[in-house]
C-alpha cells in the first residue's frame, strides 16, 4: 500500500466512526488488530474494537472526530485528531451528565497489506472521563 492509499484507509476509518458505520471497520482492521492506548488495557480484536466504538457512540451519539493533520510514511499513519461530543448516554461506570466533551490525541496504526493490524494511541480520555465522573458525583 503506498502511502496515499494508507492516508485513504485512515479517512475511511475516522468517516465510518462519525456516522456510526461499523461494519465498514471489516474491511478497515484486521480480525486480529490490537490497540495500545496509553492509560487503557490494549484492544486484543476487531470485534472487541468494534464493541468498544459502539459503546462510545451509543454514550456520545453526536460523536464527530476531525483530523487535524496525518502524515503516512512505509507501513505507518501518524493522525493528530480532535473529537467533540455529548454524553447522553451512561457509559461504563458514569452516569449521564448531558455534558459536551472535546479530547484530543495521537494515533499512530501500523498498516499490513491493506489493513490496519496495530495502533499506538495518546489521548485525553482518562482527564475526559474523570471530569464527567466528577459532574456525575462518582
Amino acid at each position: 500500500m503506498d502511502n496515499q492509499q494508507a492516508l485513504e484507509l485512515l479517512h475511511r476509518y475516522h468517516d465510518a466512526t462519525n456516522k456510526g458505520a461499523l461494519d465498514e471497520l471489516d474491511d478497515i482492521f484486521t480480525n486480529d488488530f490490537i490497540n495500545f492506548a496509553a492509560g487503557f488495557e490494549p484492544v486484543k480484536s476487531l470485534a472487541t474494537m468494534k464493541t468498544l466504538i459502539r459503546e462510545l457512540l451509543a454514550a456520545f451519539p453526536d460523536w464527530y472526530v476531525t483530523v487535524e493533520d496525518m502524515f503516512a510514511q512505509d507501513n505507518k499513519v501518524v493522525t493528530r485528531w480532535s473529537l467533540r461530543a455529548t454524553h447522553l448516554a451512561p457509559y461504563h461506570d458514569i452516569p449521564t451528565t448531558g455534558l459536551k466533551i472535546h479530547a484530543e490525541g495521537i494515533h499512530i496504526d501500523h498498516i499490513v497489506g491493506d489493513k490496519i493490524a496495530k495502533r499506538w494511541a495518546c489521548n485525553n480520555f482518562t482527564d475526559v472521563f474523570n471530569t464527567l465522573r466528577a459532574h456525575a458525583g462518582k
